[in-house]
């Protein structure tokens, strides 16, 4: 669940039909390691009921093709749950066509920050601090 209007824009359109929108995180093991956090955003598409419907009797199994893209954050922990964000780069997996090369940006850029408000490995609550806008992420 999501109440800023940026993610609200993603639900897909006349061609596609936002599936799901998920998180990966890298490097928060307690070992120490070498290699940088890394935060990715997964958010999976399908295609529209229209398009299925409209190219049902030429593409096989339409209604099962997805499409991933992958946007790839840095991260940093600051005290009082405040996580610092630099935009990375981002991918595009697609189910029939296969993958697109990783766009990496030339410099990490800042992107943004949040904080966690709560975290029981199964829930997950967090808040933007640019607009204060919510996100409610659970474990399927």
């Amino acid at each position: 669940y999501t109440d800023a209007p940026d993610i609200l824009g993603f639900r897909g359109g006349p061609l596609s039909q936002l599936v799901s929108i998920r998180q990966k995180v890298t490097g928060t093991t307690a070992v120490a390691t070498t290699a940088t956090p890394q935060l990715d955003i997964v958010l999976e598409y399908k295609p529209s009921d229209g398009i299925a419907a409209l190219t049902q009797n030429f593409i096989e199994n339409v209604e099962n093709d997805r499409l991933q893209q992958t946007i790839m954050f840095e991260y940093q922990k600051e005290p009082m749950n405040k996580i610092n964000l630099k935009l990375k780069g981002t991918k595009i997996d697609a189910s029939r066509f296969g993958s697109l090369p990783v766009l990496e940006s030339p410099a990490t850029l800042p992107f943004g920050s949040f904080k966690v408000l709560f975290n029981d490995g199964d829930l997950c609550i967090q808040q933007t601090v640019q607009g204060g806008f919510n996100f409610i992420y659970r474990r399927i």
